[in-house]
């Protein structure tokens, strides 16, 4: 199973092909993510990580095409990106954008969005988890990050993010590529 780990950082992965802009110690391939293509073949990776990464580019869709293309039939992608009225969300000036609850439905061909808007990409992938991650410490550090998966919780949570901000500090999703 081959396995990538997209803008890696420090946080370098045992069994992944670790990438990163940065020339950092463990890093297997340097490349800036900004420019598409990426210098990966069609079809080639299990798996794909990207843990705040999406985020740091400026075309999501081009970005997004680019790892259904990389990914094989049935792979995993793994993301995790900031909640659109997050703390995290806008205190980093390199943030291209920020994602809604729904950014991810646009590639699911079995939501609403997908089936009103599929023209713009020929990108698919089924989401298979989207958990959302809030924190008690109000979110100033890596500790007390709770994970929330019960659907009722992250319904709740959702209505009530969409009149308080900071509820929601990221989101993790699971998308498989359909091919």
């Amino acid at each position: 199973m081959k396995k990538l780990h997209l803008g890696c950082g420090f946080q370098i992965l045992p069994g992944y092909v670790n990438v990163d802009r940065a020339a950092i110690k463990g890093v297997d391939v340097v490349c800036d993510l900004r420019v598409i293509p990426w210098p990966f073949p069609d079809n080639e990776f299990n798996a794909i990580l990207l843990t705040h990464v999406l985020e740091h580019l400026p075309d999501t869709l081009p970005a997004i095409e680019e790892l259904w293309r990389i990914a094989k039939p049935g792979a995993k992608v793994t993301l995790r990106v900031p909640f659109w009225n997050s703390f995290h969300a806008f205190r980093d000036p390199t943030h291209y954008r920020t994602f809604h609850s729904e950014s991810f439905d646009f590639y699911d061909p079995n939501t609403a969005l997908n089936k009103q808007c599929s023209y713009y990409t020929h990108a698919r992938f089924k989401i298979a988890r989207k958990d959302y991650f809030i924190s008690l410490a109000g979110g100033r550090d890596d500790r007390g990050w709770y994970q929330v998966r019960l659907p009722l919780v992250k319904w709740f949570l959702d209505l009530l993010a969409r009149h308080i901000c900071g509820i929601i500090y990221f989101i993790e999703v699971d998308l498989i590529a359909v091919k």
